[in-house]
């Protein structure tokens, strides 16, 4: 399956680690994310999952965050 993560990506620990647990626990999955500033995706050149979005088909969107809190 092809996911699209909305994600803030500014090279954070809390956001990074959460885009990475998802990657690596959905291993048989695709990630795509958007980035206009090309360096956050350093952070997860290693994972082969997580690709940047190019217009790719997609069936999901997920909302992933490290601190997301509700009140």
């Amino acid at each position: 399956m092809n996911i699209l993560l909305d994600v803030y990506l500014d090279r954070n620990i809390g956001d990074d680690m959460m885009i990475r647990t998802a990657a690596e626990k959905l291993s048989g999955h695709n990630f795509f994310v958007s980035a206009a500033d090309k360096t956050n995706l350093l952070a997860f050149a290693d994972i082969e999952n997580i690709k940047e979005y190019n217009g790719e088909e997609i069936q999901a969107v997920v909302t992933l965050g490290g601190s997301m809190f509700e009140l």
